[in-house]
């Protein structure tokens, strides 16, 4: 390490600050697991490129002579190197020379170039020295033979497991020299902070370089879609350092499934368990890639358990999103043609009937076993998993234990937790899964659809053992999407209704029809309304003025509840937004997604105290009010075409039109689309009632029975003419004195203007 000195240059003093400030450890020596100091490349071009920085130090060499921009260009490293080793001066001879420049390093023998000095260790402090200059980069299928004295860049490591031949160490890898991971293979679900973050698998002994060969094959050999799948753990490549024997993995944050279900209760939430039971069936869908098709390799796995399940984070919030991978390759082995194999000996608690040795002597004997040996392993796997979504990590504690007991009473055998008893399925097993599917909550609903496709197609005996690994694959996603797909389902739920009801049908009571208003007409009336009701029907009504005083905001908002999605629904002008579950009423069609934008709903007019005032407001009004259900078009035809004003027709003839307030320029499908009256307190006399309209609107009336058009027209016949307005007989005699032969609405009544001494008759 550099020493600062105060008689050195100024510029020498604060390179050898930035040295010390910039250095980081990597991995080198024997087995590269002692810390070796290194200085990133960008680091060493960042601060000699600033301005004037290398002829600060060539001036302080006695180099001033030396063109600055060639040794920017190419003896950056050499020239830090040189005034490391306090050879500055040196730089002199570099430059010289093209087999000298950056591009050369490292040097692993003195090149014939090499200048020599009074120092005779010149080149030994140099060629120690430039390695740290010289840091190795991590490649994706990497697969080097290193030296001692090669730095790797991994600034983090610490070991986490140990098994067999091979210890695990998490490692973290130098931004700058991590190229492990190709753009194409990256992943969206990887947690960013954990990009940069890696799993160093070391093997050691005698038999370290077969089993390493052995895994580093099975990744090569494992493809989907000419990728790795992404339900095995990822391979990134491999180096050999001396008697170790190394393989670079992906890393999983959240441990094996086993320390995930020991540290984690299980989910609460329907949507959570299915989720997790989603991901988790898709080691499956791994396991099928091993197996391969009869077109390419066929391979066996042979070492399924929890512990070879690894578990990542997901890039959301909840602890259950996670995602599950196969890990543990080394026992995998293939073939070509032949589908059955050699007996690999991997996992005993987890493995077939078939791979179990029950007599010691029968160990050294080779067991011929097909890949559905890798199918039960994943049974046992979620057979365990069911248990500790259902029950939790204690029970699946006790679980492994009553499996321990079962097989020393039936087989005497010590410490043994398999799930059978040489030829089938212990009873512990079927009373466990008994018990998850006895009563099952909603939320295990998942669990016990799944653990059929267990008992039906996975722990089986060899010759019913039948289903592949793809087979099962497709049969727990089908499960599993029927499961979702019905929990999504009774997820739709509608706002409760706050109408009270009544049932009046006996009452004799005639049903009404909600009038129409004829474009043009206006009335004057002073008596007030009676209120009607619907037969079968009797609703508790609010006053109009309370209705109209209503804030939007106390309007309930469907949208919480009603998916996004078109329904067949029905509703009436009064609290409409209330009943739009109700199939009481009319067939109307709600456009759901516009339910944001309604309008405020009408008050009801039954319930309206009315007082003397004149109206002269014109409603435009449907034109193409139709009956839509029995098919018989409308009678009336008008100029303006809006969405019709629901109304409430009194037995005296005299209704009250009343609604709330409408903001103007809507768009919304169903939504008034022109200015309409308010109309608080006032009440006028009503035509001859027109037949609901058939807009797909938003204020909707209730379904009524059609008359027929002989009764509707003697109606008409009976009705009363409209009274005549002061204002019309008025503008009628001025036309007439101008000499406009004009027809005087309602001029039956003109006889009572006449005794009146304003207005003149003739």
């Amino acid at each position: 390490m550099p020493e600062i000195q105060a008689e050195h240059p100024s510029e020498i003093q604060a390179f050898w600050r930035w040295y010390l400030a910039t250095v980081r450890q990597g991995m080198g020596g024997p087995d590269h697991a002692a810390g070796r100091a290194f200085i990133p490349l960008s680091a060493v071009q960042d601060y000699l490129g600033a301005s004037q920085r290398v002829e600060g130090l060539l001036a302080a060499l006695c180099a001033k002579h030396v063109d600055a921009q060639y040794v920017r260009e190419h003896y950056l490293r050499t020239l830090a190197i040189l005034i490391l080793i306090r050879q500055g001066p040196m730089i002199n001879h570099f430059v010289r020379y093209s087999s000298l420049t950056d591009k050369r390093l490292p040097f692993r023998t003195r090149p014939e170039d090499f200048p020599h000095s009074a120092d005779p260790e010149f080149f030994d402090k140099f060629h120690v020295q430039q390695w740290q200059f010289c840091v190795t980069d991590l490649e994706y299928k990497m697969d080097l033979h290193l030296h001692q004295e090669e730095i790797l860049p991994i600034i983090e490591k610490k070991e986490i497991g140990r098994g067999g031949n091979a210890t695990v160490f998490k490692i973290v890898v130098a931004s700058e020299y991590n190229k492990l991971v190709p753009h194409r293979l990256k992943t969206p679900e990887r947690p960013r902070h954990l990009r940069d973050t890696f799993v160093l698998k070391t093997y050691r002994g005698p038999d370290a370089k077969e089993q390493h060969q052995a895994e580093h094959d099975a990744f090569i050999n494992l493809r989907y879609n000419g990728k790795p799948s992404p339900f095995i753990i990822a391979y990134y490549g491999s180096f050999v350092d001396d008697n170790t024997y190394n393989i670079i993995l992906e890393f999983a944050d959240r441990g094996n499934l086993d320390e995930f279900m020991s540290a984690m209760p299980p989910p609460t939430t329907e949507e959570n368990m299915i989720e997790l039971w989603d991901r988790l069936s898709k080691i499956t869908h791994g396991l099928a890639v091993i197996h391969g098709t009869p077109d390419a390799l066929l391979g066996w796995h042979q070492d399924i358990k929890p512990t070879n399940i690894l578990v990542m984070s997901g890039s959301g919030t909840s602890d259950y999103d996670v995602y599950f991978k196969l890990a543990d390759l080394s026992l995998c082995h293939f073939t070509e043609d032949k589908e059955t194999d050699l007996d690999a000996r991997g996992t005993r608690a987890y493995g077939a009937p078939e791979t179990t040795r029950f007599y010691k002597g029968m160990e050294p004997f080779p067991v011929q076993v097909g890949q559905s040996v890798d199918v039960w392993s994943v049974g046992c796997v979620l057979s365990e998993a069911a248990v500790w979504s259902r029950f939790g990590w204690s029970r699946l504690r006790e679980y492994r234990r009553q499996r321990q007991e079962e097989i020393k009473q039936r087989l005497n055998r010590e410490g043994e937790n398999w799930f059978h008893d040489e030829y089938k399925v212990l009873e512990t097993v079927h009373d466990i899964h008994d018990n998850i599917a006895w009563k099952p909550r909603p939320v295990d609903q998942v669990i016990v659809n799944s653990l059929k496709i267990v008992r039906d197609t996975m722990l089986l005996s060899q010759n019913q053992r039948t289903a592949s690994a793809r087979h099962v694959y497709t049969q727990l996603s089908r499960v599993i999407d029927t499961t979702r797909s019905t929990f999504m389902d009774s997820r739709i739920t509608y706002p409760p209704k706050d109408i009270e009801t009544e049932d009046v049908s006996d009452s004799g009571e005639r049903p009404m029809t909600p009038p129409s208003v004829p474009p043009g007409y206006t009335s004057k009336s002073s008596k007030p309304s009676r209120p009607h009701a619907n037969p079968g029907i009797r609703t508790s009504l609010v006053s109009p003025l309370a209705s109209l005083n209503t804030t939007r905001s106390n309007i309930p908002n469907l949208s919480n509840h009603i998916p996004s999605r078109r329904h067949h629904t029905q509703a009436t002008n009064r609290n409409y937004r209330d009943q739009l579950a109700d199939a009481s009423f009319g067939p109307f069609q709600f456009d759901l997604d516009s339910l944001q934008n309604l309008p405020d709903p009408p008050s009801p007019a039954s319930s309206y105290q009315s007082s003397d005032v004149n109206i002269e407001n014109r409603f435009p009004l449907n034109a193409n009010a139709a009956y839509r259900e029995s098919g018989q078009p409308s009678s009336r035809r008008f100029r303006n075409t809006v969405d019709p004003v629901s109304m409430t027709r009194s037995r005296s003839n005299r209704d009250v039109l009343t609604h709330s307030h409408h903001h103007r320029n809507r768009s919304t499908r169903g939504s008034f689309n022109g200015p309409l009256a308010i109309l608080q307190g006032l009440e006028a006399p009503m035509p001859t009632p027109s037949p609901p309209s058939s807009h797909n609107g938003t204020i909707l009336s209730p379904r009524v029975d059609i008359r027929s058009s002989t009764e509707s027209q003697a109606q008409q016949q009976q009705e009363p003419p409209p009274q005549l307005l002061l204002s019309d007989a008025l503008l009628w005699k001025e036309r007439k004195k101008k000499g406009h032969n004009a027809p005087l609405h309602g001029r039956e009544n003109l006889a009572s203007l006449n005794v009146r001494d304003h207005v003149g008759g003739s």
